[in-house]
């Protein structure tokens, strides 16, 4: 082949066959034997019909894993930041306040995340302010850590176009638990 004058010769390379491994870190991870297996059939489009029933099983799966009744459970295709982000820039305007529980690398990260929308970021950093409920109450900018887990829930959705100024389905304040 040849290439703006230059000759490239094509590179002599083996078959692809990775090593049998057992990973054991944040991502990827060994997918199940029945998963590999799925992976050789036939494609499905995104706007396939199949492909939509498939999704809503996968969000009444989610809904039951994370024992919510939130119709605006879904499934994101990437990684854990991907999500991450897509919440934050979801449910965050400028000038709300978000309550991060900062325990290592991705609390962090959710923190710079939300700051860049221009939210008041309130990082729990002290193992005090992130006990797990029923623990004594711990205040963190103001908030009572506690009694503002459970907006968490509460706060319904919005889509970010569907925003307007006195929409009744925005709180003061967001609140999310980072890691």
């Amino acid at each position: 082949m040849r290439s703006h004058g230059v000759d490239v010769p094509l590179p002599v390379v083996g078959e692809f066959n990775p090593p049998n491994r057992l990973l054991c870190g944040p991502g990827p991870g060994n997918a199940h034997p029945r998963v590999l297996s799925k992976m050789g059939l036939p494609q499905v489009g995104h706007l396939d019909p199949y492909f939509l029933e498939l999704m809503e099983e996968i969000k009444a799966l989610l809904r039951y894993t994370f024992q919510t009744k939130n119709d605006f459970t879904i499934p994101v295709s990437g990684t854990g930041s991907a999500a991450m982000e897509a919440c934050v820039c979801n449910m965050l305007e400028p000038g709300d306040t978000i309550l991060v529980g900062v325990n290592g690398y991705f609390g962090n990260r959710l923190c710079d995340m939300a700051s860049r929308y221009g939210a008041k970021v309130c990082p729990a950093e002290h193992p005090a302010q992130m006990r797990a409920p029923g623990a004594r109450r711990e205040n963190v900018c103001g908030w009572d850590v506690r009694a503002a887990l459970p907006r968490v829930e509460r706060r319904k959705p919005v889509a970010r176009g569907a925003r307007t100024r006195g929409n009744s389905q925005r709180s003061k304040h967001a609140c999310c638990v980072g890691c």
